[in-house]
This record gives C-alpha cells, sequence and structure tokens, in this order.
C-alpha cells in the first residue's frame, strides 16, 4: 500500500468514524499557529531578545518562535521585569 492509498484509507475510516458532516467542520477550524512572531517595543527588552533568544536574524525587529520554545522566553523576560503589551509583543 502507498503512502498516498494509506491517506485515502485513513480519510475514508475517519469519515466512517466520525460522518462526513464532522470532518468537514473540523476542517474548517482554525489551527493554533504553531510559530508565533515575538516582537521587542522597548530597546531594553530588544537588546535582551538579542543576548537570549537563540535565533539567527531578526524580522522586523522581532523573532519567529515555535509556541514550545514561547513559556521559557516569556518567563526570562517576566523574570527581567519586562511586561508584554509594554515591553514586548505577542502575535502569530
Amino acid at each position: 500500500m502507498t503512502d498516498k492509498d494509506k491517506l485515502i484509507s485513513d480519510a475514508a475510516r475517519a469519515a466512517e468514524l466520525f460522518g462526513e458532516d464532522e470532518l468537514e467542520a473540523a476542517a474548517r477550524r482554525p489551527v493554533p499557529a504553531s510559530v508565533l512572531m515575538l516582537t521587542a517595543i522597548t530597546d531594553e527588552c530588544a537588546e535582551w531578545m538579542q543576548n537570549n533568544v537563540n535565533h539567527p536574524e531578526p524580522f522586523t525587529g522581532g523573532v519567529f518562535v515555535e509556541r514550545r520554545y514561547l513559556g521559557d522566553i516569556i518567563e526570562g523576560l517576566q523574570a527581567e521585569g519586562f511586561e508584554q503589551g509594554t515591553d514586548y509583543d505577542i502575535t502569530s
């Protein structure tokens, strides 16, 4: 069985289990972004991010961060006294 055949088989099985309407509804649900943009607002926060966030190049004053790493970065920012909306912002 090829990968394509397996996908078709899996989709058919899911349709049997959940019904076509549920699958269509699931396909329309928004998926949470897996990568978010962390942008420094203040120069002090930008300097902290440059020194503490391992990222090759900033993008328009910010960096793209995988959701799984964001919590640790935010914890570090807050430990230094930075506040979301004042010193940095997060967008999807």
